[in-house]
């Protein structure tokens, strides 16, 4: 389906640019907001400054990816040996299972061209998709914030191969080069991987899952902490926090057998076990467990990144709403990352005319996918 709003000039205007360098970049001033809308501005300024500021430090996005082909040597090898096995792509790396795609997403040059071969268009599609579902949602009054989370082969650089970047180097200035595009197209995102490693490091643990492609509950806190933050700009956000607190925790237990386990051969599951997990659930004054409310202005929308431990209420939705004091609704599905547009208007129009702001979330490797099914444009009703 053809862009209404953003034309293919301007588009490609996005995707050239981030083919070249940066260079010193001068820190402005952020003007205090009196609005939501000023607000927002602020932020897609804040977080455009700081990526820009990041590449600039690494001396740009092309010096920044040339600096890790050491690594990237490494990890080719590992890939090509992970590709090799006909039972299984998953592999362990000292008590980290991963899986050979997301080191596919690590090694990829660049979300804003073709990346893989047989893939000609496909990463260009989804940033059109992203920009074109911004704009929609904006010509109805609904903000979006896209959020494309680190996966693990982001988070612990080091197990993956000895010439790992330096401790808060990203090894995936690609994902930065990418938000940055979608920022100066004029779409509102976070990048969660400054906060979540700084996190990691104040815990000297990983905020990542042994078995599993997705983050533990530490990482839900410190992402529901980022999102709370830009959520807290909307009049009926403040309002809510300035009232008594409305939600607490208490600490559950819950077994789970993670993704990447449940993926391997027959003769490998053994050795990994379900996991009992200790979990912070969210409940209301009288202990009740929190339960998402799908009249809020606020949905938080994707793939299995927002339903994770949703069941024990302990999940990204639960711990966004503790953190602003209000409900949030929640659109979830499995593998559901890019289908967001797409699952979101065949809810129908008084679903969406609910909503004030959108929360995308989904895993970041989903910017290297090619599949032309997964990445499909959609008129909401």
């Amino acid at each position: 389906m053809p862009m209404r709003s953003m034309s293919v000039i301007a588009i490609a205007a996005c995707l050239i640019a981030y083919g070249m360098s940066v260079g010193s970049v001068a820190q402005e001033p952020v003007p205090l907001a009196t609005s939501a809308a000023e607000a927002r501005a602020a932020d897609v300024k804040a977080e455009r400054a700081r990526i820009l500021e990041e590449a600039a430090r690494r001396g740009g996005f092309d010096a920044w990816k040339l600096s890790l082909e050491p690594y990237r040597t490494e990890l080719r090898v590992v890939l090509k040996d992970m590709n090799s096995r006909p039972e299984t792509r998953i592999r362990d790396f000292n008590g980290h299972l991963m899986h050979a795609f997301d080191i596919s997403y690590v090694l990829a040059d660049s979300f804003l061209k073709n990346g893989r071969a047989g893939s000609t268009d496909a990463p260009v599609k989804q940033f059109s998709l992203v920009v074109d579902f911004y704009e929609q949602l904006k010509r109805r009054g609904i903000d979006l914030i896209f959020i494309p989370v680190p996966v693990t082969t982001e988070m612990i650089p080091d197990v993956l191969a000895s010439h790992a970047p330096e401790p808060g180097k990203s090894n995936a200035p690609q994902r930065s080069e990418y938000l940055l595009a979608l920022l100066d197209a004029g779409v509102e995102v976070i990048d969660l991987y400054p906060g979540l490693y700084r996190e990691q490091e104040r815990n000297g643990d990983t905020l990542c899952l042994l078995d599993d492609t997705h983050w533990n509950q530490l990482g839900i806190k410190e992402s529901a902490r980022q999102i709370a933050e830009r959520l807290s700009r909307y009049d009926f956000v403040s309002r809510a926090s300035g009232t008594e607190k409305r939600y607490h925790t208490q600490i559950i237990q819950a077994e789970r057998r993670g993704d990447l386990a449940r993926g391997l051969p027959e003769a490998e599951l053994a050795k990994y076990p379900p996991r009992l997990y200790t979990l912070e659930q969210v409940t209301d004054e009288q202990g009740v467990p929190y339960e998402d409310d799908e009249e809020s202005p606020i949905l938080i929308a994707g793939d299995s990144f927002t339903y994770l431990f949703a069941d024990n209420h302990a999940g990204i939705s639960a711990h966004i709403a503790k953190e602003i004091g209000m409900p949030v609704a929640r659109m979830s599905s499995p593998r559901g990352g890019p289908s967001v547009p797409r699952t979101l208007a065949r809810q129908g129009k008084d679903y969406i005319d609910k909503r004030r702001v959108v929360v995308w979330i989904m895993a970041s490797r989903y910017l290297l996918n090619s599949r032309a099914d997964d990445w499909q444009t959609a008129t909401l009703p």
